[in-house]
């Protein structure tokens, strides 16, 4: 029985002990997935005591993405470029770790139609997430990407990180920017802050919306724009796909996306 694990804060909600409980099934695969609450104190301690104790692989959430990225001894590439981890296995006593959440959004956001050429992308948020979401989407070189969150500080690391001119702070470009696509990455937003973000955001009958979060929750920002754009989804395609990635990553297989999807859904 090879063990596997979700570690995060506020994971009693998460769809991924379902998803790869159908992935493990499907390909058959002798697997127990444990899922681990912690605090960012006990974060490490959590993470070496299930790979002391014969883990193998172990997906991260927030909010641990990035300073889960110096526990492990090796890096993929992805990884290594945005600095932050989402996924490991232990292989040979190393841990390994990967990022699949950009490349699973970017799959979900052209399986979709909600990326083309010449895109404006407004992101709102600065969490663990961003920077494998913009690593992934700057592989589309027309588009720009703009950021947008409540803390300018961390915004403008993102952006220095990176060092890319088609990186910008959108709250210093023009008043009334038009987003062909806008990308809701947190999940705590006050109405004062819509009120803010509509001084210098547009909104037109084109504008498209995509929602990270995969839950029936409402955020402020879902409940505001969802009214006002062309065409709205939530994050749930883009969990498949990473979910997807990871279970590539930990047993070269990657899996059939749409029949596991109406596997999950049938059981539901």
């Amino acid at each position: 029985m090879t063990k596997f694990a979700l570690i995060g804060k506020n994971i009693e909600d998460s769809l991924s002990p379902s998803i790869y409980k159908v992935f493990f099934e499907y390909y058959n695969k002798k697997s127990d997935y444990l899922c681990i609450s912690c605090s960012k104190k006990n974060f490490f301690y959590y993470i070496k005591k299930f790979f002391l104790n014969d883990g193998f692989g172990m997906n991260i959430t927030s909010p641990f993405k990035n300073i889960s990225y110096s526990i492990c001894d090796f890096h993929t590439e992805r990884s290594i470029k945005c600095r932050s981890v989402n996924v490991i296995k232990k292989i040979n006593g190393f841990l390994i770790g990967d990022n699949t959440d950009g490349i699973g959004l970017l799959q979900d956001l052209v399986k979709i139609g909600f990326l083309k050429k010449n895109y404006k992308i407004l992101i709102l948020g600065s969490g663990g997430v961003i920077k494998s979401i913009v690593l992934s989407l700057m592989s589309f070189k027309s588009i720009k990407i703009f950021l947008h969150a409540r803390n300018a500080r961390k915004i403008k690391e993102i952006q220095n990180f990176f060092g890319n001119r088609n990186i910008q702070i959108a709250d210093t470009c023009k008043k009334n920017q038009i987003y062909n696509l806008i990308i809701q990455a947190t999940s705590i937003v006050s109405y004062r802050e819509i009120q803010n973000l509509t001084k210098f955001v547009k909104i037109s009958k084109n504008t498209l919306f995509y929602d990270l979060n995969y839950s029936n929750k409402k955020t402020t920002y879902s409940s505001y724009y969802k009214k006002k754009v062309k065409k709205y989804t939530n994050g749930i395609g883009m969990l498949f796909y990473q979910a997807a990635h990871a279970f590539f990553f930990w047993n070269g297989i990657f899996p059939n996306i749409e029949i596991l999807k109406k596997i999950l859904y049938k059981h539901k």
